[in-house]
């Protein structure tokens, strides 16, 4: 419950790149952009204070953390920043978004 003006934050794993072998693994399941926006964004009625930005440069690819079969954790970069998980051969992030509720 929000009161007119007030804000609420959603923070949830956003998929940046889907392998479509990995369509039906319960260990990808994550929000597309498409489906934050239907699914969570524009049921609340809430407007976002800033919109949604999914892109990702070409270089974030060079810093991936993958989750083996075993369920073991490589790194292709550094640890610091850590941007993006591959499990299975999809990629996931983080996303999070400012709602605010319109004022009366």
């Amino acid at each position: 419950m929000l009161r007119p003006g007030g804000h609420a934050v959603i923070a949830t794993d956003l998929l940046v790149r889907r392998h479509p072998l990995d369509r039906y693994r319960a260990s990808v399941e994550a929000f597309t952009e498409r489906g934050l926006r239907r699914q969570v964004i524009e049921p609340t009625g809430l407007s976002e204070l800033q919109p949604l930005d999914a892109t990702v440069s070409p270089g974030s690819f060079d810093n991936l953390t993958r989750q083996t079969k075993q369920g073991l954790i490589s790194r292709s970069g550094e640890y610091f920043p850590h941007l993006m998980v591959q499990v299975g051969r999809s990629v996931h992030t983080s996303a999070c978004v400012v709602l605010e509720k319109p004022r009366a």
